[in-house]
């Protein structure tokens, strides 16, 4: 019987598979970090919701006694790529004896008693979160994420400027 040695392989061969396999990894990774960042949302998207009862609506005065809008925390934070954002948390109390479908907010942002920054957002709206069925609550968070660069906090006013009901009678 005759027995032979495999040639053995050079370490540089398999140093070099190793590298090849290292490099398109990080090729890889470095790749969807920049999609990802890339794709992520930097604008609002607000849903268009028809109907919303605002100010001025005989309706709008006559059932926004019995929503109430409690804003819990307020706060400026750094998003995951170190941008400043301000994140707003509450809660919404739907004391009506109808289902609230929506519910948009206006919040204003202040530097001393001058407004630097106004928007309106839909915490509460059909086909994007639960409505609030009567007598019952929903707790929400939004991020405003494009802040006056020269803001560093102060004051926060949150208040409701829309709401939508289902089954009002007109």
């Amino acid at each position: 019987m005759n027995i032979r040695l495999e040639p053995q392989r050079s370490s540089n061969f398999r140093k070099k598979i190793i590298l090849l396999a290292a490099l398109g990894a990080a090729a890889v990774i470095g790749a969807i970090l920049f999609l990802w960042t890339r794709t992520v949302p930097t604008g609002i998207k607000e849903t268009h919701v028809e109907e919303l009862l605002r100010s001025g609506d005989p309706q709008f005065e006559q059932y926004r006694s019995q929503v109430k809008l409690e804003t819990e925390k307020v706060s400026l934070a750094r998003n995951y790529v170190g941008n400043r954002v301000v994140k707003v948390t509450g809660r919404i109390y739907n004391g009506s004896d109808h289902l609230l479908e929506a519910v948009e907010v206006r919040i204003t942002l202040y530097s001393g008693d001058r407004p630097v920054l106004q928007q309106t957002r839909l915490p509460v709206a059909l086909g994007r979160t639960r409505p609030i069925p009567a007598q019952d609550s929903l707790g929400y968070t939004f991020w405003i994420e494009q802040i006056p660069p020269n803001w560093i906090g102060g004051q926060a006013d949150v208040e409701i400027s829309g709401l939508k009901f289902s089954k009002l009678a007109k």
